[in-house]
């Protein structure tokens, strides 16, 4: 529990920040869309399905495909949903009507996905950067750009990537408000972007090339993001790269470096993980000892769904918290840290939780730090009035804006409606019409399970290695050198050639290396 005074003051600032939520009136589209995202998805069986379609319906994008889109819908839709509202389930029924042609249920699947996707994703270009970042400004909010798209499978898809940044990074030098500066001193205009999709080889199997292969294109992006007066920060993706993103980011920006000076760079942690507060000290560490700051975006985590099933397949420990209070006591904890080391990192909060932001501010003043001290973000329309309202007390306020098309943005998609249907998120709470009181409450001392591998009956696959766990790494190469150091293992074959003869047998990714084994072949 936070000291008396801190706890009184983040109760103050919370409930001025939710009165000038309760200020907004969205428009009428923006009402309808909220109203079918928290009813539509409240039955779980629906949200279930929806999700599934929305992932596959990408697949089926281009035309002659009406066809196998009803059938896609009929395979998904079949059944009568009792638990979304009536007018939805009388759509749901005309739409699964045989006399209904194909192209009309295909164009309207799509129609409907696309003005879910075109809420939380802009558009490439003149009609979709570029107005946003007008719109934003009038309300006193900038942007942050984050490039959707797949899983990068090759080198040519990693260099089609760093195009699309260096492109998007050009069409931002040309905005009215590039080199511009907001009130808490960080670039207006900064892109996000992720790391793994700048090598289509991004894997804890080899981490030092990963680094290597990653490094020249970030500095590449970083020196035009630096030249056009732009921000740039490296996202948080699954556990098992982070310490990936942190080697790249540090030997990127690392003193020395061409750009260990520039402070307009920024990393991602995130708190959901168990051991957050060894990384942050590790960044504070870091910063000190770089001696420029740069931006630290704090996260609650998105890929907690991914982090648990994958733990679980593997029986290992779970590297998330798997109760929300102990990811919300983290958050809180970090923010703390973070503050203590206001000066060499720069604090940016990312939350749709208005207790998470009014916490940092009460601790900000009781530090006696400066409004300009911490950046507040939200997701780009997932929660308007939160957005607008952090603008309006007159702190720092970034939207986090996907660009992109819809196939490569549905993900994306996918991941938002999660979030507004979650029942013990912020979002859905709020809908909910919960108390001002349980919206600003700390959050409760429930201690969360032990990140112990859960026990399994029956058959059990071998675990994948660990090799995100640099322990393992070490303890897998010392194995390695006591192979390689050993007498080579000597095969004899009857291969029943005519003259015998003796081949030595190299490890294909190790080619020019010492032979693993010896074989004669004998007649």
């Amino acid at each position: 529990m936070p000291p008396p005074e801190i706890e009184a003051r983040t109760q103050a600032i919370g409930r001025a920040l939710l009165a000038e939520m309760d200020r907004y009136r969205p428009r009428v589209d923006e009402q309808v869309e909220d109203w079918l995202l928290s009813h539509a998805v409240a039955d779980e069986r629906f949200r279930t399905r929806l999700l599934r379609f929305l992932d596959v319906l990408a697949a089926f994008n281009g035309p002659g495909t009406a066809d196998e889109v009803q059938e896609l819908f009929h395979e998904y839709f079949a059944d009568d949903f009792p638990g979304i509202p009536r007018p939805l389930r009388w759509l749901m029924r005309l739409a699964r009507n045989e006399q209904v042609p194909a192209s009309v249920v295909a164009e309207a699947s799509r129609r409907a996905a696309q003005v879910f996707a075109r809420r939380f994703i802009t558009v490439p270009g003149e009609a979709g950067v570029h107005t946003l970042v007008e719109s934003l400004a009038k309300t006193g909010r900038a942007p942050s750009f984050d490039l959707l798209g797949e899983a990068v499978l090759s080198a040519g898809e990693a260099d089609a990537y760093e195009s699309r940044y260096l492109a998007l990074i050009a069409e931002l030098a040309r905005e009215p408000s590039a080199r511009s500066r907001t009130i808490g001193g960080q670039p207006t205009l900064q892109v996000s972007l992720k790391l793994s999709s700048l090598t289509h080889h991004f894997s804890p199997v080899d981490p030092r090339g990963s680094v290597e292969r990653v490094v020249p294109r970030l500095v590449r992006i970083g020196e035009a993001a630096r030249a056009a007066g732009v921000g740039l920060a490296v996202d948080a993706e699954q556990y098992e790269t982070r310490d990936i993103v942190w080697d790249a980011f540090r030997a990127a920006f690392g003193a020395g470096t061409s750009l260990g000076d520039w402070e307009d760079a920024g990393i991602v942690v995130q708190a959901y993980l168990r051991d957050v507060e060894s990384q942050v000290e590790a960044v504070i560490e870091w910063a000190r000892e770089r001696g420029r700051p740069f931006q630290v975006r704090l996260v609650k985590g998105a890929y907690w769904d991914y982090e648990t099933a994958i733990a679980a397949a593997n029986r290992w420990p779970p590297p998330v918290f798997q109760v929300k209070d102990a990811s919300d006591r983290s958050f809180d904890r970090c923010v703390e840290r973070l503050l203590d080391a206001s000066g060499h990192v720069n604090l940016a909060i990312a939350s749709h939780n208005p207790r998470s932001h009014a916490y940092a501010r009460a601790l900000a003043e009781a530090r006696g730090l400066p409004a300009g001290a911490i950046e507040h973000q939200t997701l780009h329309r997932t929660l308007e009035a939160m957005s607008r309202a952090l603008a309006a007390q007159g702190w720092p306020a970034r939207d986090y804006v996907p660009v992109g098309e819809l196939l490569p943005g549905m993900a994306y998609l996918v991941r938002r409606i999660l979030e507004n249907s979650s029942q013990t998120g912020f979002l859905m709470r709020s809908r909910q019409e919960v108390s001002d009181d349980e919206l600003l409450a700390p959050p409760p001392e429930k201690p969360d399970p032990p990140a112990i591998a859960p026990d399994g009956a029956g058959f059990e696959r071998a675990p994948a290695g660990r090799w995100f766990d640099a322990a393992f790494r070490a303890a897998f190469d010392k194995a390695l050198a006591v192979a390689q150091s050993s007498p080579r293992a000597r095969l004899v074959l009857p291969a029943g050639v005519e003259a015998a003869r003796t081949i030595e047998v190299h490890s294909p990714s190790d080619p020019d290396g010492p032979p693993v084994a010896v074989v004669d072949l004998a007649g």
